[in-house]
């Protein structure tokens, strides 16, 4: 389920599991496990929207928005669909010329832009301003998978508050 960028975040747990706990297991049977729990928490979030981390050290929300207008012109920040504009650009060379691109409208989230985050707020986490949690490209593709499917009911947020 985790792809291999994980496994140097895994030989670090595993050496400090090995160093403080007796009779550990071998390292295969470590990533196993971890790749599993990490596979469930994923799932888990996607499902629910939400994962409460041990030991009050946050959790992870995920939750939706409208779109921030831009100040000075007053339009909505649209992101570019690159596949239709690059589709557009073989089929169309005056589009081409003319650099026209195509952007996401989010008409199956009624204009809502979602967000994975971790919420962090009144923890028990020391210096917690210099932690910063971001998702990887398969969490957030699993996202957009989940809500192109059944567009599930997440939290929005609304005035900055969640």
């Amino acid at each position: 389920m985790i792809g291999s960028n994980w496994k140097s975040i895994f030989k670090l747990g595993y050496d400090y599991y090995k160093r403080h706990y007796k009779n550990p297991v071998k390292q295969k049977e470590y990533n196993k496990i971890l790749d599993e729990y990490l596979g469930f928490v994923v799932h888990y979030l996607l499902e629910k929207g939400s994962w409460q981390f041990p030991a009050r050290l946050g959790s992870l929300i995920i939750y939706g928005r409208l779109p921030k207008k831009r100040t000075s012109t007053g339009s909505i920040k649209r992101y570019i669909n690159w596949k239709e504009t690059n589709k557009l650009w073989a089929e169309d060379p005056e589009a081409k010329a003319e650099r026209r691109k195509i952007y996401f409208y989010n008409e199956h989230t009624n204009g809502y832009v979602y967000t994975i985050a971790w919420d962090n707020r009144n923890k028990l986490i020391s210096q917690k301003e210099y932690y910063k949690f971001v998702p990887n490209r398969d969490l957030k593709r699993g996202l957009a998978k989940r809500l192109l499917e059944n567009s599930s009911e997440y939290i929005i947020m609304q005035n900055g508050i969640y």
